[in-house]
């Protein structure tokens, strides 16, 4: 794979996305059900005392499909990005990353 390449991962419950120094660079979120809401807050580090670098945004689950948070600055994270998931239904969360070092 190419250094300047993104790399994705999906999480689908609060959780470390990844670890280590990394630039985040956006995420997909969806709800499969098309009924419920999702809350998703996503941090540089590794639990959810990490510093906000999506602040906690609320997603229509009724569009039944997918929603995003684009980033071309590519945000430096120096610990890692953890995802902290409310809402209930099938929520995913696909984060792009990519690993700096």
């Amino acid at each position: 794979m190419r250094p300047d390449t993104f790399q994705t991962i999906s999480v689908t419950e609060s959780g470390i996305a990844y670890t280590g120094p990394c630039a985040w660079g956006g995420a997909l979120i969806g709800d499969k059900d098309g009924i419920n809401n999702m809350t998703v807050t996503v941090y540089d580090g590794i639990t959810a005392a990490g510093t906000e670098i999506v602040p906690t945004t609320i997603f229509d689950g009724t569009s039944k499909g997918l929603e995003g948070v684009a980033e071309n600055r590519k945000i430096q994270c120096t610990t890692g990005i953890y995802v902290l998931i409310a809402g209930s239904g099938t929520i995913k969360v696909t984060v792009r990353y990519k690993p700096i070092g």
